[in-house]
């Protein structure tokens, strides 16, 4: 019974130790009254008059998200290839739609940064 109380107590006086150090450490540090603020993507939250969002990070998070999934399904058809020739029809329709995708999105210009 004993040995278990001082095995016990070990961790609980380390932690202990721990915590004061780290009282004592940032006792010292000088606050900072912009610390406690929340961060809304670099504007001012108190501020209404936030400029909109330019239109290119919309289009080009869309288009990441688009091929992001379309990858992420495309991915386990590299371990399953030997299953049957259904496999390889729909890997070819999804590449072939990915192409498309990409084409259509090039000719249109949502690729390019500069409007």
């Amino acid at each position: 019974m004993i040995i278990i109380l001082s095995l016990s107590l070990i961790p609980i006086m380390l932690i202990s130790i721990l915590i004061y150090m780290n009282f004592m450490i940032n006792f010292n540090k000088k606050k900072n009254r912009d610390k406690p603020l929340p961060f809304e993507c670099g504007f001012n939250p108190m501020n209404l008059n936030i400029p909109p969002m330019p239109i290119n990070f919309i289009i080009t998070g869309m288009i990441f998200l688009i091929f992001d999934v379309e990858i992420i399904i495309l991915t386990p058809i590299i371990a399953t290839l030997k299953m049957s020739i259904i496999w390889y029809i729909s890997s070819l329709i999804m590449i072939i739609t990915l192409l498309l995708g990409l084409i259509y999105e090039w000719n249109e210009q949502n690729l390019k940064w500069s409007t």
